[in-house]
């Protein structure tokens, strides 16, 4: 049987500085963009490695990767918001193939953030939105020294949007997290 799973409980999908004074954004953006796939080994004593097949059409499978022995794989570089389907074969040491597993598919998540600071006057605002919905739920967070985090905002499947006083420490951060 195959199967997927997500090797890390909570990712940060966001990571925002605003420097105050010059109000300067740092953002680095994190998906899940790897996959780790795992199967039960075969019983058949001529089998002698597994392959991976994938792709982003149903049944059409342009990727393939050779894994050996192993019973798990990870799938690197998938793209936020696309659907990737996967099979696996079994092979033995004539490189014949077995038919394919049951196919699998997964969509990797995206976020998509947009952060504007607005100053008007003495006063200023920071808007944290996100274009899409961000499943299965989302925290966001603010720091003034990336150790203590304090609570904005939660959400549960729906779109982040967000808006608050500009900060008032010379550097403020801000993180977007999914459990």
């Amino acid at each position: 049987m195959l199967k997927c799973s997500l090797s890390q409980a909570r990712k940060v999908l966001l990571l925002c500085n605003l420097v105050t004074a010059g109000c300067l954004f740092q953002n680095t953006s994190e998906a899940f963009q790897s996959l780790t796939l795992n199967w039960n080994a075969s019983k058949d004593q001529t089998v002698t490695g597994y392959n991976i097949y994938y792709g982003k059409s149903s049944g059409v499978f342009d990727h393939k990767i050779s894994v050996g022995t192993a019973t798990s794989a990870t799938i690197s570089g998938l793209v936020e918001g696309t659907t990737y389907f996967f099979v696996a074969t079994a092979s033995d040491a004539q490189g014949l193939e077995s038919p394919p597993s049951g196919q699998i598919s997964y969509t990797v998540p995206g976020t998509w953030l947009s952060i504007t600071s607005t100053v008007n006057g003495s006063s200023r605002s920071v808007l944290i939105a996100s274009s899409s919905l961000v499943q299965p739920a989302w925290t966001l967070q603010t720091s003034s020294n990336l150790r203590t985090w304090t609570t904005l905002s939660r959400g549960s499947n729906s779109m982040v949007q967000v808006t608050m006083p500009g900060p008032t420490a010379p550097s403020t951060y801000y993180r977007l997290t999914s459990p």
